[in-house]
């Protein structure tokens, strides 16, 4: 796994939905987690979910 540059993991921390960030790991609050969840079971695209609560998917 690479490591998480300064400038992404302040972008990251700066989320509502991420709630730590380190330079090898990303820890999402229990709330998105649970959304996330059901809306992928409702059909919806990781994608899409990350993206839509504003996480990048691609610097993940």
């Amino acid at each position: 796994m690479a490591t998480l540059p300064k400038e992404v993991r302040q972008k990251l921390e700066s989320n509502i939905h991420i709630y730590k960030v380190t330079s090898k790991n990303i820890y999402y609050t229990d709330d998105f987690k649970l959304k996330a969840v059901e809306e992928y079971n409702h059909g919806k695209e990781p994608e899409d979910i990350f993206r839509d609560t504003g996480i990048d998917v691609n610097i993940l």
